[in-house]
């Protein structure tokens, strides 16, 4: 079996990451998994995953802090991976949520502001979405579907 050049990357620096000692144990291959879970990102190909989970950085954000304060441009896009959240709306983010979903939908500001109830979060810089954006046409279909549904259109 031979693999695809990024996904024998991939596997390459995975190997090299968990052979270190000390090292952060999640590695690139971990980071795709956690997007793939996620609304909107779960339908993207592998290698649009990767070229997301490339800029993508984990973040611990203790109880009480804000993810995505009300009023503040959208900067990232956050992927749940371990604790809670809630907004000041009433909804509740766990494991496998997307959190900023007004990023997607090109809002100038956040609507509400999330607080973290202690969590470990992916985050996704917009600027790395909108660069795999303009390389990918996945994407942008998917960003269209998921625009379209927020304004209540289904897609087929």
């Amino acid at each position: 079996c031979r693999l695809r050049r990024p996904h024998s990357a991939l596997l390459r620096d995975t190997v090299l990451a968990l052979g270190r000692p000390g090292a952060d144990a999640r590695t690139l291959v971990d980071r795709v998994g956690h997007l793939a879970v996620a609304p909107f990102f779960a339908t993207l190909a592998v290698w649009d995953l990767e070229r997301l989970a490339c800029a993508s950085e984990y973040l611990s954000v203790p109880a009480g802090i804000p993810l995505c304060p009300a009023g503040e441009t959208p900067d990232r896009i956050f992927v749940m991976i371990s604790g809670r959240a809630h907004s000041d709306s009433g909804q509740h983010f766990h494991a496998g949520s997307l959190v900023g979903e007004a990023a997607l939908r090109m809002a100038p500001s956040w609507p509400g502001t999330v607080i973290s109830k202690g969590a470990e979060v992916l985050a996704v810089p917009l600027p790395a979405l909108t660069d795999a954006l303009n390389g990918s046409a996945n994407i942008g279909m998917e960003l269209l579907r998921f625009r379209m549904e927020a304004c209540g259109v289904r897609s087929a």
